[in-house]
């Protein structure tokens, strides 16, 4: 892109993240060129150049149409790409901002830095550096940045330099439209499935030959007194294998129910450019990272498209706290590479067990065997302005040489064994 332009949705966990194909195809009209990247999945970017009015006469003119779709955005030009995207992030709806390249450094220098996505772990190690906007890194070398924190960091501020970002471009069709055969009086949403086989494969293959494949699949269903119905599933990333397509949508069609009989149905496929191993195959077998994209887009079509929830783990002492839940949406997680740690694999028991304290002038035995070495105390100060939380942690060398694992509650004196160290 020439002069691309940040659009950056407003959204919550009751809406859900954006549905970029949706708007990417509503903003066609207004851009020959929309484009979005994995690493900023509620932002998208259009062309801005050769349109014929100025540039925030024609992003209101966007805006409101995309405010009518109840999907508001900020907007941000004149920058790198990438910054724009951040700084829209942090616009209300309905915003506009142009940023030349010399006031970006400034602009930017007040951004958390949980803004560049690098996980809790980077952002902790950071924090304890002192660093906690992305201006702080601006006095620090960048060699000695790559050297600690890995590609991630160094790719991002690249990107912020102006580096091309990995961008992804939209190109959506007219959806394929097939009317299908029903009988009269039909009061029951099963024979939908027979009639959309009959008829999915064919549509397949008629959209493999434009080089597309289905990125929704799409019943528009009219019953008796004119009430209009729409069942629609939508794979994590465009297939063409018929058989993923019937699956999602025969589990949408088991979760919904029909008020009167049907008149009128027709299926609509919507297409994007295809990938080369989807124009190759229609179905894939073995071990394939698509098989786990197939089980996330059953289970949306099943629970519903918010209910999917993904860990992530962050570097804390107690293992309570060594994870955070956050919504997932897209496709199955890449896997990540974590550097080896040296430290001790801890046994959780499920449920704590309560045991003696140690006495004074006095061998302490704990589950029956005597304790030869204790490590601690670790102390744990965690919630205090919820539920005053005081406790120590210690390790213990048993007399056959196990370690076991134990929790003192300073606040009414008991112990607890509550694992082990294997």
């Amino acid at each position: 892109m020439r002069c691309p332009v940040a659009l950056s949705f407003i959204w919550d966990e009751d809406s859900g993240p954006p549905p970029l194909p949706v708007l990417a195809k509503h903003l066609q009209r207004y851009s020959p060129d929309v484009a979005w990247c994995s690493d900023q999945l509620s932002s998208l970017w259009l062309e801005s150049f050769g349109m014929q009015s100025e540039t925030s006469e024609w992003l209101l003119e966007v805006q409101t149409s995309l405010c009518e779709l109840t999907w508001p955005a900020a907007a941000v030009w004149g920058c790198t790409p990438y910054a724009a995207s951040l700084l829209a992030q942090r616009m209300k709806a309905g915003e506009q901002r142009s940023l030349s390249l010399v006031e970006q450094p400034k602009a930017l220098a007040a951004l958390p830095l949980s803004c560049l996505n690098l996980g809790a772990s980077a952002e902790l190690s950071l924090a304890r550096l002192g660093l906690h906007q992305l201006g702080d890194l601006q006095r620090l070398p960048r060699n000695a940045l790559r050297d600690r924190y890995g590609e991630a960091l160094s790719e991002r501020l690249a990107w912020l330099g102006g580096s091309p970002l990995n961008w992804q471009h939209f190109k959506v069709f007219e959806p394929l439209r097939i009317a299908l055969p029903v009988a009269e009086g039909t009061a029951q949403l099963e024979p939908l499935l027979f009639a959309v086989k009959s008829y999915l494969g064919s549509a397949l293959e008629d959209l493999a030959r434009r080089a597309l494949a289905c990125s929704a699949l799409r019943l528009e269903a009219v019953q008796e007194g004119g009430v209009e119905r729409v069942f629609s599933v939508r794979p994590a990333r465009p297939s063409l294998d018929e058989v993923v397509l019937l699956d999602l949508l025969r589990l949408h069609l088991e979760a919904s129910r029909l008020l009167a009989p049907l008149e009128r149905v027709d299926m609509l496929l919507e297409g994007l450019a295809a990938p080369l191993e989807q124009l190759r195959l229609f179905s894939t077998f073995g071990a394939d990272a698509r098989r786990g994209d197939e089980g996330l887009d059953r289970l949306r079509a099943e629970l519903g498209e918010n209910r999917l929830y993904r860990a992530e783990v962050r570097r804390r002492h107690h293992p309570k706290e060594a994870a955070r839940w956050h919504q997932h949406s897209g496709v199955w997680p890449a896997y990540t590479e974590v550097a080896k740690s040296s430290s001790w694999v801890r046994r959780l028991l499920a449920e704590p067990q309560l045991v003696e304290a140690p006495k004074e002038h006095s061998s302490w035995v704990v589950s029956g065997e005597s304790v030869v070495a204790v490590g601690g105390p670790y102390p744990l100060q965690q919630g205090w302005w919820r539920n005053p939380l005081d406790q120590d942690e210690y390790l213990l060398r048993m007399q056959s040489g196990r370690l076991l694992w134990l929790l003192n509650d300073r606040l009414d004196g008991r112990w607890w064994l509550i694992g082990w160290v294997a």
